[in-house]
Parts: structure tokens; C-alpha cells; sequence
């Protein structure tokens, strides 16, 4: 029972940052080859990204409604519980779309590096001029 309250724990601890924790970015530089090693799927963002959305969303529209409503003594109990509501909501809600900003930039950048087609490199110049083709001499 203790086990599985512990993982169950971990796993709420953990939630927010899936995209922190399984998204490898492209390195900075090109490493000349393809495909390149680092996370192309947007599942990671994806999950992140719905409770972002909700949470935030909530959290949003909660503070329009209390933010417009009539400031007088009738709705100060209201607006206190709304307040309350807002940062219930976007507390949560932060490192949840924290996460899914960073994946979405990491995958994005992954995605765009494996879209380029190799640079193969021209090879260097000879240090010393051609020889001149060998002819009759005198031109013809």
C-alpha cells in the first residue's frame, strides 16, 4: 500500500514535466548526419499542453469574471473565492505549460534540422596546380 502510494505520488510530482524529462533536443550544431538523435514526436508537448490549457484557461476565465463583475460588499466574498480559484488553477497550470513550451521548441528545432538535406563538404583545393595536359608539342 505504501508502494503504491509513493508512485502514485511520483507520478503527480512528475506529470507536469513530461516534456522536460523525455524530450532530447538537437544538438547546436549539425552533425552531418540524418537522421539526427533527438525527440521528433510531439506526444511529450501534446500531453502537456491539454492540462496547460484547461488549467490556464480556467484560471483565465475565472479572473475576467471576477475582474469585471461590480466591485461593491455583495460580491467581496465572490471575488475572494474567485481569486482563490485563479490561483488553484494556475499554480498547477504553469509548469504544466512551461513543459509543453519547451518541448514544443526542442521538437520543433529536431524537425527542422532532420528537414535539411545533408551539407556533404566540397573537398579542399589541390595545393599545387594540375600538370598541363600532355600534347604534341607545337600544337598540332
Amino acid at each position: 500500500m505504501r508502494g503504491i502510494a509513493l508512485i502514485t505520488a511520483l507520478a503527480v510530482a512528475l506529470a507536469p514535466g513530461c516534456s522536460f524529462l523525455t524530450v532530447r533536443g538537437a544538438p547546436s550544431s549539425d552533425p552531418g548526419v540524418r537522421p539526427v538523435d533527438c525527440t521528433q514526436s510531439r506526444f511529450a508537448p501534446v500531453v502537456d499542453t491539454i492540462p496547460a490549457a484547461v488549467l490556464l484557461g480556467t484560471a483565465l476565465a475565472v479572473l475576467v469574471d471576477i475582474t469585471g463583475s461590480d466591485s461593491n460588499d455583495d460580491n467581496a466574498g465572490r471575488d475572494l473565492a474567485g481569486g482563490f480559484v485563479v490561483i488553484i488553477f494556475a499554480i498547477p497550470g504553469l509548469p504544466f505549460g512551461a513543459s509543453a513550451w519547451y518541448g514544443w521548441a526542442k521538437t520543433g528545432r529536431c524537425r527542422a534540422m532532420n528537414r535539411q538535406p545533408l551539407q556533404v563538404p566540397q573537398p579542399p583545393p589541390p595545393m599545387f596546380p594540375a600538370p598541363a595536359p600532355a600534347g604534341p608539342p607545337g600544337g598540332m
